[in-house]
């Protein structure tokens, strides 16, 4: 059982300004108790916060803009000072180089800066402050300075930093200079130093710690910017990255990068693109980048445009990448029943979740790395394609045939991925078709919808044809996984109370795995399901359908398994806006599984789940109830139960949840 806790904060500011001047003093109360129904560690829940800061502006030459601007700022919080969300930046640890953040400190910091403004030509600061925590203090001073002209941009950034953390001691220096030249009204170049050095070291001894690091970086680039969507850019980065070395540091990894990136419109078409090489040479040897290789390359290509009038919208990416791949192996970790993904069946394997099954799982699936990396190349090819002949054809003064074309729309999607061993050939850059090189990975799926509405939408019909494929080469072998599916769906409006409705799938599900045998099958499904629902007001609805299914495992290795599923199914709601809803649905599933010889399979097998989709040999009973109902106070309190029953167990088994949620 969660227990109850309570939050609260108070703030209370009082602000003065004038034309020069700015003043500001807040102060805040914080309580939070993790358990109202207990005194026990009550000493730890209300903290306290202040923070105060003045500006002064002093002009020297108002006319001309010259003038200074000198501030300070004091903030604080005692240990256990709280607020619902995080008050301090992300960055701050990194800013300040706390190398052992603290949950709870008490925190006193000190700032004072003084500022320099001419126009807006120039502009420069500097700035000292200090801050103390529980076992730590540091101490930072910044200098920067920017000028800018009508062709000339250029920024300047000096940070020094000195801490003392318990028995740690860091001396951190951040300089960054940038500048840019600009010609002509689109043409602009520039040129950026950036480094960060960061001694860490105990006091006793000078060596420095594993945690230092030192890295310079250059970059010089030249762009060329019409607008946000037509622009140019080519650039080249050089960057050298060092480690500790007992007193000193020494370079470890050298990297060179050389980009071009660039977009453009043109009517109702967009283009953005970009072209990446590295070049990265290790200095001293990496168990991470143990197989990394020398030279990697990263392009990627993205359009979206409309076509014929808007009669088709079309969007597409395709990415192309070298590098290194990481081997990964299966495992599953223990979770609360419930809250799992896969189930594990008594033979050892697991298998993915189902209604039926989804209050027992236990364990989910995680992909776990290991130390073995594959040099790889890598492609992503995708779409999205939407056609409306209703946009171009639907006007009354078109041709019969074209208003009758109007009535359609298509809908296909596609995406294709897959990850090669590194290899000469430039059959890689293809996201299908055959190769030669050695498969890492694979995924491939696809989904395609052509739907036909009536004029006054009495009736619709759609076909469909989708597709998901997975090949992982893992250290035990290959696993595939490949679903096909296609079907109709017609549905009928007869009134505002009687909807029909008919669907018909057939499906092909493929499983192959070099190391287990029983993953190993080739499924053949047929499925028809007639519904009908009727809504007799506008908060109830009343709606029934029976559906028939056969699955066949037709693979030559299988012993002809087949399964066949007669599910009736009842379901009424019931919602009210604001106020709530019910939900209450009864299903009977009766199936009959069995080999070529009559044998029943073992239900625990992958095979046997997968036909049975969760459920078990003979009948299955299942009733679910879900509800929500908005209570006082933005309170809203929903209840879900759950009960099951087959052959295998007599007795029914029952799941209920209750939650209330406050709706801020």
């Amino acid at each position: 059982m969660i227990a109850p806790f309570q939050q609260q904060i108070s703030t209370a500011t009082l602000q003065f300004s004038d034309s020069t001047t700015t003043a500001r003093l807040e102060t805040a109360w914080s309580s939070k108790d993790l358990n109202t129904l207990s005194d026990k560690d009550k000493d730890d829940n209300e903290g306290t916060a202040l923070r105060a800061d003045i500006s002064k502006k002093i002009y020297v030459n108002k006319e001309k803009k010259i003038y200074l601007q000198a501030s300070t700022k004091y903030d604080a919080n005692s240990t256990y000072f709280q607020t619902p969300e995080p008050f301090l930046p992300p960055e701050f640890n990194r800013n300040w180089n706390i190398i052992y953040p603290q949950k709870f400190s008490f925190r006193q910091q000190i700032a004072g800066e003084l500022a320099f403004f001419y126009n807006n030509f120039l502009n420069g600061s500097y700035q000292a402050e200090q801050l103390q925590l529980q076992g730590y203090k540091g101490t930072a001073q910044t200098l920067q300075m920017n000028c800018n002209t009508s062709h000339i941009e250029i920024k300047q950034r000096l940070q020094w930093l000195k801490t003392n953390q318990n028995t740690l001691q860091s001396s951190f220096v951040r300089p960054t200079v940038q500048a840019v030249y600009r010609f002509g009204k689109t043409w602009s170049a520039g040129l950026r130093y950036a480094s960060e050095k960061n001694r860490l070291y105990r006091p006793q001894t000078d060596s420095l710690l594993a945690a230092a690091f030192h890295f310079t970086e250059q970059s010089i680039w030249a762009e060329k910017k019409i607008s946000f969507d037509k622009n140019l850019k080519i650039s080249y980065i050089w960057r050298d990255d060092k480690v500790p070395e007992q007193e000193k540091f020494a370079l470890a990894q050298r990297a060179r990068q050389l980009a071009a990136e660039g977009a453009w419109v043109h009517r109702s078409h967009q283009w953005r693109g970009k072209i990446t090489y590295r070049h990265l040479e290790q200095k001293i040897p990496s168990d991470s980048l143990q197989n990394a290789p020398p030279r990697t390359l990263l392009a990627s290509l993205n359009y979206h445009g409309t076509w014929l009038k808007e009669l088709a919208d079309l969007s597409a990416n395709y990415e192309a990448a070298t590098g290194q791949q990481q081997r990964l192996e299966e495992a599953y970790y223990e979770v609360p029943a419930g809250q799992g993904t896969h189930i594990l069946l008594p033979s050892g394997n697991f298998v993915p979740v189902t209604d039926a099954t989804r209050d027992t799982a236990r364990f989910r699936l995680q992909w776990l790395p290991t130390n073995l990396y594959d040099p790889s190349n890598n492609v992503t090819l995708s779409y999205a394609l939407t056609v409306h002949p209703k946009n171009r054809w639907s006007d009354a003064k078109n041709a019969a045939y074209l208003r009758f074309i109007s009535r359609f729309s298509l809908n296909s999607n596609v995406e294709s991925a897959r990850a090669l061993l590194a290899a000469p050939q430039m059959t890689w850059l293809l996201p299908i078709g055959k190769t030669t090189a050695q498969l890492l990975s694979r995924r491939f799926s696809q989904r395609h919808r052509l739907l036909y509405k009536h004029l006054k939408n009495k009736w619709q019909s759609e076909y469909y044809y989708a597709q998901t494929a997975n090949t992982l080469s893992l250290l035990s072998g290959t696993d595939d996984n490949d679903r096909r599916e296609q079907g109709l769906f017609w549905q009928h409006n007869a009134n505002k109370i009687w909807t029909w409705s008919f669907r018909y799938a057939y499906i092909q599900h493929l499983s192959s795995s070099t190391a287990y045998e029983e993953r190993n099958f080739m499924i053949q499904q047929y499925k028809t399901e007639p519904a009908c629902t009727y809504q007799w007001s506008k908060r109830w609805r009343l709606g029934g359908s029976y559906r028939y299914q056969q699955s066949e495992n037709t693979a030559d290795q299988g012993k002809g398994e087949r399964a066949t599923h007669h599910t009736f199914q009842i379901e009424t709601r019931y919602a009210a806006v604001q106020k709530g809803n019910l939900t209450a649905r009864l299903s009977f599933s009766d199936i009959a599984f069995s080999d070529r010889d009559g044998n029943i399979p073992d239900a625990l097998l992958p095979l046997s789940y997968a036909m049975l989709e969760g459920l078990q040999n003979g009948k299955n009973y299942a009733l679910q109830i879900t509800g929500s109902v908005m209570l006082p106070r933005a309170l809203q309190l929903s209840v879900s139960y759950e009960g099951r029953k087959n052959d295998r167990t007599p007795q029914v088994v029952h799941s209920a949840r209750a939650e209330i949620r406050a709706i801020f």
